[in-house]
């Protein structure tokens, strides 16, 4: 079956779990969707100040996004705005939470193929707004592209729109489509 179709709903009033043991042990995490023949998943996670985890051993690639909070991954400065992604095992792939922190983690199937390497960031306050380059699209949809999966065709990016802006074409995609409302309305 895969993921379960969900067209809207508020993040914040999803149950919220808190982990007594595994990679997110001590964290709350407010799951948001699962696939469940994979087990990948998208959740909300929030870790209280000092929370510290090592994913390097971790089977599954991850994309990990700062909404609110300061932390480090991969002793490297992340904080609300920031943008990471870890193949599984990759070098590096500890979060540690400075003050209490929050993210949008997005754990992807086992891809073994892809093992090992070091984890990426960028802070997306610092990348400008570019075209999305999408045909068709209405113009003044921009994008901040954040990752490209070659082998899938699956992207990751940050969008935004002018107050009014709309798309009336239906979308169809071949891959999971996930968006996380950051600011302003739908």
């Amino acid at each position: 079956m895969g993921r379960k179709h969900i067209e809207f709903h508020q993040a914040y009033e999803v149950e919220k779990t808190l982990h007594t043991e595994g990679p997110l042990a001590g964290a709350v995490e407010q799951r948001q969707s699962e696939d469940d023949e994979t087990g990948a998943f998208t959740s909300i996670v929030t870790f209280p100040a000092g929370w510290q985890h090592d994913w390097s051993d971790y089977s599954r690639p991850f994309e990990i996004f700062g909404l609110r909070g300061e932390g480090k991954l991969g002793g490297e400065r992340f904080d609300a705005g920031f943008y990471g992604y870890a193949p599984s095992g990759a070098e590096g792939a500890t979060y540690e939470s400075v003050t209490e922190s929050q993210v949008l983690l997005m754990v992807e199937d086992v891809d073994a193929a892809k093992q090992g390497g070091r984890v990426e960031i960028q802070d997306t306050n610092e990348m400008k707004w570019a075209d999305h380059g999408v045909e068709g699209v209405p113009p003044g949809l921009v994008i901040k592209l954040l990752r490209v999966d070659a082998d899938k065709g699956d992207w990751t990016w940050i969008a935004a729109g002018p107050a009014g802006w709309q798309e009336d074409r239906a979308e169809i995609h071949p891959t999971v489509e996930e968006a996380l409302m950051l600011s302003g309305d739908i």
